[in-house]
Protein backbone atom coordinates (compact mmCIF):
# COMPACT_ATOMS: atom_id res chain seq x y z
CA UNK A 1 0.00 0.00 0.00
CA UNK A 2 1.59 3.39 -1.23
CA UNK A 3 1.71 6.48 1.30
CA UNK A 4 -1.11 8.34 -0.71
CA UNK A 5 -3.56 5.28 0.15
CA UNK A 6 -2.34 5.74 3.43
CA UNK A 7 -3.35 9.11 3.53
CA UNK A 8 -7.00 8.60 2.09
CA UNK A 9 -7.83 5.74 4.36
CA UNK A 10 -6.59 8.38 7.32
CA UNK A 11 -8.10 11.16 6.08
CA UNK A 12 -12.05 8.46 5.68
CA UNK A 13 -11.27 7.65 9.26
CA UNK A 14 -11.00 10.93 10.49
CA UNK A 15 -13.85 12.20 8.44
CA UNK A 16 -16.03 9.51 10.27
CA UNK A 17 -15.14 10.30 13.26
CA UNK A 18 -16.38 13.95 12.70
CA UNK A 19 -19.72 12.72 11.20
CA UNK A 20 -20.02 10.08 14.11
CA UNK A 21 -19.74 13.13 16.35
CA UNK A 22 -21.57 15.68 14.72
CA UNK A 23 -24.31 12.66 14.58
CA UNK A 24 -24.25 12.39 18.39
CA UNK A 25 -24.48 16.01 19.23
CA UNK A 26 -20.60 16.08 20.14
CA UNK A 27 -19.47 19.68 20.46
CA UNK A 28 -15.89 19.49 18.64
CA UNK A 29 -14.13 21.43 22.24
CA UNK A 30 -14.97 17.99 23.28
CA UNK A 31 -14.00 15.44 20.80
CA UNK A 32 -11.48 13.43 21.96
CA UNK A 33 -9.06 10.48 20.57
CA UNK A 34 -11.27 8.55 18.23
CA UNK A 35 -14.07 5.99 19.52
CA UNK A 36 -11.84 2.84 17.58
CA UNK A 37 -9.52 3.58 20.68
CA UNK A 38 -12.45 3.56 23.25
CA UNK A 39 -14.67 0.89 23.69
CA UNK A 40 -16.61 1.14 21.11
CA UNK A 41 -17.42 -1.32 18.10
CA UNK A 42 -16.43 0.60 14.82
CA UNK A 43 -18.90 0.40 11.78
CA UNK A 44 -17.42 -2.74 9.77
CA UNK A 45 -14.25 -1.88 7.46
CA UNK A 46 -11.75 -3.71 5.20
CA UNK A 47 -9.35 -2.40 7.22
CA UNK A 48 -8.20 -1.89 10.26
CA UNK A 49 -4.41 -0.35 11.63
CA UNK A 50 -1.93 -1.61 14.45
CA UNK A 51 -2.20 1.13 16.65
CA UNK A 52 -1.28 1.53 19.84
CA UNK A 53 -3.52 3.74 22.14
CA UNK A 54 -0.22 5.77 22.69
CA UNK A 55 0.26 6.30 19.08
CA UNK A 56 -3.39 7.40 18.59
CA UNK A 57 -3.37 9.93 21.88
CA UNK A 58 -0.35 11.72 19.73
CA UNK A 59 -2.15 11.81 16.85
CA UNK A 60 -5.65 13.32 18.48
CA UNK A 61 -4.05 15.20 21.49
CA UNK A 62 -1.06 16.64 20.09
CA UNK A 63 -0.60 18.96 17.52
CA UNK A 64 1.89 17.03 14.79
CA UNK A 65 2.88 17.44 11.33
CA UNK A 66 0.24 16.16 9.23
CA UNK A 67 3.11 13.89 7.33
CA UNK A 68 4.10 12.24 10.77
CA UNK A 69 0.46 12.02 11.03
CA UNK A 70 0.11 9.83 7.82
CA UNK A 71 3.77 7.85 8.57
CA UNK A 72 2.23 6.16 11.66
CA UNK A 73 -0.22 4.67 10.02
CA UNK A 74 2.43 3.78 7.20
CA UNK A 75 3.54 0.04 7.41
CA UNK A 76 0.63 -1.14 9.69
CA UNK A 77 -2.60 -1.61 8.12
CA UNK A 78 -4.16 -5.16 8.41
CA UNK A 79 -6.26 -6.62 5.71
CA UNK A 80 -9.30 -8.76 6.59
CA UNK A 81 -12.28 -11.24 5.09
CA UNK A 82 -14.73 -10.68 7.53
CA UNK A 83 -16.82 -13.88 7.58
CA UNK A 84 -20.31 -12.26 7.70
CA UNK A 85 -19.71 -9.38 5.90
CA UNK A 86 -23.19 -8.18 4.22
CA UNK A 87 -25.30 -10.94 5.83
CA UNK A 88 -28.41 -10.66 7.28
CA UNK A 89 -28.55 -12.09 10.52
CA UNK A 90 -31.44 -12.57 13.10
CA UNK A 91 -30.99 -13.17 16.47
CA UNK A 92 -33.16 -13.96 19.33
CA UNK A 93 -32.74 -13.23 23.03
CA UNK A 94 -29.93 -10.46 21.86
CA UNK A 95 -30.78 -8.21 24.79
CA UNK A 96 -28.34 -9.47 27.28
CA UNK A 97 -25.70 -12.50 27.90
CA UNK A 98 -24.91 -14.79 25.46
CA UNK A 99 -27.12 -13.32 22.71
CA UNK A 100 -25.50 -10.12 23.38
CA UNK A 101 -22.36 -11.32 23.04
CA UNK A 102 -23.18 -12.97 19.72
CA UNK A 103 -24.84 -9.99 18.13
CA UNK A 104 -21.59 -7.51 19.07
CA UNK A 105 -19.47 -10.49 17.32
CA UNK A 106 -21.33 -10.86 14.41
CA UNK A 107 -21.32 -6.69 13.76
CA UNK A 108 -17.81 -7.28 13.91
CA UNK A 109 -17.50 -9.42 11.36
CA UNK A 110 -19.79 -7.31 9.00
CA UNK A 111 -23.12 -8.75 9.47
CA UNK A 112 -26.16 -6.79 8.98
CA UNK A 113 -28.33 -7.76 12.07
CA UNK A 114 -32.35 -8.18 13.22
CA UNK A 115 -32.19 -7.97 17.14
CA UNK A 116 -34.95 -9.94 18.88
CA UNK A 117 -35.79 -9.91 22.13
CA UNK A 118 -39.16 -9.52 24.54
CA UNK A 119 -37.61 -6.70 26.35
CA UNK A 120 -37.32 -4.00 23.80
CA UNK A 121 -35.55 -1.26 25.45
CA UNK A 122 -32.09 -4.34 26.18
CA UNK A 123 -32.19 -4.46 22.13
CA UNK A 124 -33.10 -0.92 21.13
CA UNK A 125 -29.95 0.55 23.62
CA UNK A 126 -27.81 -2.14 21.75
CA UNK A 127 -28.59 -1.25 18.38
CA UNK A 128 -27.50 2.28 19.32
CA UNK A 129 -24.46 1.25 20.67
CA UNK A 130 -23.32 -0.79 17.63
CA UNK A 131 -24.83 1.07 14.91
CA UNK A 132 -25.50 4.87 15.94
CA UNK A 133 -27.05 5.35 11.93
CA UNK A 134 -29.02 2.49 12.07
CA UNK A 135 -28.31 1.31 8.92
CA UNK A 136 -26.95 -1.53 9.83
CA UNK A 137 -28.67 -2.84 13.04
CA UNK A 138 -32.74 -3.17 13.64
CA UNK A 139 -34.39 -3.78 16.93
CA UNK A 140 -37.44 -5.75 17.10
CA UNK A 141 -39.50 -6.62 20.41
CA UNK A 142 -40.55 -10.46 19.43
CA UNK A 143 -41.96 -13.27 21.64
CA UNK A 144 -40.85 -16.15 20.30
CA UNK A 145 -43.61 -18.04 21.21
CA UNK A 146 -45.88 -16.02 19.40
CA UNK A 147 -45.97 -17.52 15.88
CA UNK A 148 -47.57 -14.42 14.31
CA UNK A 149 -45.36 -11.58 15.84
CA UNK A 150 -42.13 -13.92 14.92
CA UNK A 151 -43.44 -13.67 11.16
CA UNK A 152 -44.46 -10.11 11.32
CA UNK A 153 -40.73 -9.75 12.79
CA UNK A 154 -39.61 -11.60 10.15
CA UNK A 155 -41.05 -10.02 7.11
CA UNK A 156 -39.96 -6.49 8.86
CA UNK A 157 -36.21 -7.88 8.73
CA UNK A 158 -37.23 -9.35 4.73
CA UNK A 159 -38.14 -5.39 3.86
CA UNK A 160 -35.34 -3.79 5.09
CA UNK A 161 -32.48 -5.73 4.27
CA UNK A 162 -33.95 -7.47 1.30
CA UNK A 163 -32.65 -11.56 2.66
CA UNK A 164 -32.38 -13.36 5.76
CA UNK A 165 -28.99 -15.40 5.64
CA UNK A 166 -28.75 -16.65 9.04
CA UNK A 167 -30.98 -17.07 12.24
CA UNK A 168 -29.47 -17.72 15.97
CA UNK A 169 -32.20 -19.66 18.00
CA UNK A 170 -31.00 -18.47 21.25
CA UNK A 171 -33.44 -17.10 23.62
CA UNK A 172 -34.13 -19.37 26.22
CA UNK A 173 -35.03 -19.34 30.05
CA UNK A 174 -33.83 -21.65 33.23
CA UNK A 175 -36.47 -21.97 36.22
CA UNK A 176 -34.40 -24.61 38.08
CA UNK A 177 -36.38 -26.93 40.54
CA UNK A 178 -36.20 -30.12 41.58
CA UNK A 179 -38.88 -31.77 40.13
CA UNK A 180 -40.56 -32.76 43.33
CA UNK A 181 -41.03 -28.82 43.73
CA UNK A 182 -41.67 -28.52 40.06
CA UNK A 183 -45.11 -27.49 38.73
CA UNK A 184 -46.49 -28.37 35.15
CA UNK A 185 -46.86 -24.68 34.56
CA UNK A 186 -43.28 -23.94 35.23
CA UNK A 187 -42.03 -27.18 33.46
CA UNK A 188 -44.49 -25.85 30.49
CA UNK A 189 -43.21 -22.43 30.69
CA UNK A 190 -39.46 -23.39 30.30
CA UNK A 191 -40.43 -25.63 27.27
CA UNK A 192 -42.71 -23.06 25.63
CA UNK A 193 -39.62 -20.76 25.21
CA UNK A 194 -36.57 -23.44 25.07
CA UNK A 195 -38.34 -25.51 22.40
CA UNK A 196 -41.26 -24.47 21.06
CA UNK A 197 -39.05 -20.66 20.40
CA UNK A 198 -36.63 -22.57 18.11
CA UNK A 199 -39.53 -24.40 16.38
CA UNK A 200 -41.39 -21.38 15.36
CA UNK A 201 -38.77 -19.21 14.38
CA UNK A 202 -37.04 -21.88 12.47
CA UNK A 203 -40.30 -22.83 10.45
CA UNK A 204 -40.92 -18.85 10.29
CA UNK A 205 -37.66 -18.03 8.53
CA UNK A 206 -37.70 -21.56 6.29
CA UNK A 207 -39.34 -19.66 3.30
CA UNK A 208 -36.84 -17.26 2.99
CA UNK A 209 -33.94 -18.78 2.86
CA UNK A 210 -35.58 -21.67 1.00
CA UNK A 211 -35.93 -19.09 -1.90
CA UNK A 212 -32.66 -18.44 -2.21
CA UNK A 213 -31.61 -21.70 -1.71
CA UNK A 214 -29.04 -21.27 1.19
CA UNK A 215 -29.61 -20.18 4.98
CA UNK A 216 -27.86 -20.75 8.39
CA UNK A 217 -29.48 -21.68 11.44
CA UNK A 218 -27.62 -22.39 14.63
CA UNK A 219 -29.42 -23.22 17.68
CA UNK A 220 -28.01 -22.96 21.09
CA UNK A 221 -28.69 -25.62 23.28
CA UNK A 222 -26.49 -26.47 26.25
CA UNK A 223 -24.55 -29.41 28.25
CA UNK A 224 -27.48 -29.59 30.35
CA UNK A 225 -29.32 -31.47 27.17
CA UNK A 226 -26.61 -33.80 27.11
CA UNK A 227 -26.29 -34.68 30.79
CA UNK A 228 -27.79 -34.54 33.71
CA UNK A 229 -25.94 -31.02 35.50
CA UNK A 230 -26.68 -30.52 39.09
CA UNK A 231 -28.86 -27.60 39.50
CA UNK A 232 -30.17 -27.59 35.83
CA UNK A 233 -34.14 -28.58 35.62
CA UNK A 234 -35.90 -31.43 34.41
CA UNK A 235 -37.39 -28.73 32.26
CA UNK A 236 -34.44 -27.08 31.01
CA UNK A 237 -32.48 -30.31 30.47
CA UNK A 238 -35.64 -31.73 28.56
CA UNK A 239 -35.65 -28.38 26.59
CA UNK A 240 -32.45 -28.15 25.67
CA UNK A 241 -31.93 -31.82 24.64
CA UNK A 242 -35.28 -31.30 22.10
CA UNK A 243 -33.42 -28.40 20.41
CA UNK A 244 -29.86 -31.07 19.82
CA UNK A 245 -33.60 -33.36 17.88
CA UNK A 246 -34.93 -30.73 16.82
CA UNK A 247 -31.47 -29.60 15.32
CA UNK A 248 -30.40 -33.32 13.75
CA UNK A 249 -33.94 -33.61 12.07
CA UNK A 250 -34.32 -30.24 10.32
CA UNK A 251 -30.99 -30.62 9.19
CA UNK A 252 -31.74 -34.19 7.30
CA UNK A 253 -35.06 -32.21 6.30
CA UNK A 254 -33.31 -28.91 4.74
CA UNK A 255 -29.85 -30.01 3.72
CA UNK A 256 -31.73 -30.51 -0.09
CA UNK A 257 -32.20 -26.80 0.16
CA UNK A 258 -29.45 -25.25 0.99
CA UNK A 259 -29.60 -24.35 4.69
CA UNK A 260 -27.43 -25.98 7.53
CA UNK A 261 -28.77 -26.30 10.16
CA UNK A 262 -26.32 -26.71 13.71
CA UNK A 263 -26.50 -26.29 17.50
CA UNK A 264 -24.15 -25.01 20.11
CA UNK A 265 -23.82 -27.15 23.51
CA UNK A 266 -22.49 -24.49 25.97
CA UNK A 267 -20.78 -25.75 29.10
CA UNK A 268 -20.80 -23.16 32.04
CA UNK A 269 -20.26 -19.79 30.71
CA UNK A 270 -20.02 -16.43 32.91
CA UNK A 271 -22.22 -14.22 32.29
CA UNK A 272 -24.59 -12.33 34.55
CA UNK A 273 -27.00 -14.82 34.99
CA UNK A 274 -24.62 -17.44 36.37
CA UNK A 275 -22.62 -14.66 38.48
CA UNK A 276 -25.42 -14.88 40.59
CA UNK A 277 -24.97 -18.59 41.41
CA UNK A 278 -22.44 -18.97 44.72
CA UNK A 279 -19.14 -20.07 43.90
CA UNK A 280 -19.08 -23.50 44.90
CA UNK A 281 -22.27 -23.93 42.42
CA UNK A 282 -20.55 -22.96 39.50
CA UNK A 283 -17.17 -24.70 40.19
CA UNK A 284 -19.44 -27.70 40.53
CA UNK A 285 -20.59 -27.39 37.39
CA UNK A 286 -17.28 -27.31 36.12
CA UNK A 287 -16.24 -30.89 37.45
CA UNK A 288 -13.96 -32.28 35.11
CA UNK A 289 -13.08 -29.38 33.10
CA UNK A 290 -9.87 -30.24 30.71
CA UNK A 291 -8.58 -26.61 30.64
CA UNK A 292 -7.98 -23.86 33.86
CA UNK A 293 -10.17 -21.29 31.12
CA UNK A 294 -13.08 -20.28 32.97
CA UNK A 295 -16.34 -20.38 29.91
CA UNK A 296 -17.19 -16.78 28.15
CA UNK A 297 -19.65 -15.48 26.42
CA UNK A 298 -16.55 -14.42 23.19
CA UNK A 299 -16.28 -18.09 23.51
CA UNK A 300 -20.23 -18.72 22.15
CA UNK A 301 -20.56 -15.74 19.54
CA UNK A 302 -17.21 -17.51 18.25
CA UNK A 303 -18.61 -21.14 17.39
CA UNK A 304 -21.90 -18.96 16.46
CA UNK A 305 -19.98 -17.11 13.93
CA UNK A 306 -18.40 -20.04 12.79
CA UNK A 307 -21.45 -22.09 12.32
CA UNK A 308 -23.50 -18.98 10.11
CA UNK A 309 -19.86 -18.59 7.41
CA UNK A 310 -19.61 -20.44 4.42
CA UNK A 311 -16.45 -21.74 6.56
CA UNK A 312 -18.64 -24.30 7.91
CA UNK A 313 -20.47 -25.20 4.84
CA UNK A 314 -19.71 -28.96 4.99
CA UNK A 315 -21.50 -28.95 8.47
CA UNK A 316 -24.50 -29.89 9.25
CA UNK A 317 -26.40 -31.42 11.92
CA UNK A 318 -23.74 -30.93 14.43
CA UNK A 319 -23.70 -30.31 18.01
CA UNK A 320 -20.52 -28.27 18.65
CA UNK A 321 -20.01 -28.64 22.21
CA UNK A 322 -18.31 -25.55 23.61
CA UNK A 323 -17.31 -26.43 26.70
CA UNK A 324 -13.76 -26.58 28.02
CA UNK A 325 -13.37 -30.02 28.09
CA UNK A 326 -15.84 -30.97 30.44
CA UNK A 327 -17.67 -33.70 28.00
CA UNK A 328 -15.85 -35.32 25.36
CA UNK A 329 -16.99 -36.96 22.42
Amino acid sequence: MELKDIKNIAEDVLQSEREFNKKAGVSEEFWSFPRFMREEPLPPNDTVFDISREEMKKIWDVKIPIDEFYKIFEGKERSFMMLLKDCVAIITGAGKGLGESIAEEFYKEGALLALFDIQYDLIENLAKKLDFSRERVMAIKADVTDEMMIKDGMSKVFNKFGKIDILVNNAGISLHKPIKEMSVEVFNQVININLNGPFICSKSVIPYMEKQKRGKIVNIASLGGRTGRPGVGVNYAASKAGVIGLTQTLARELGPSGIYVNSICPGPILTEQTKQYPADVFASWNVGRAVKKDGLPQDVADAAVFLSSNKSDWITGVTLDVNGGILMK
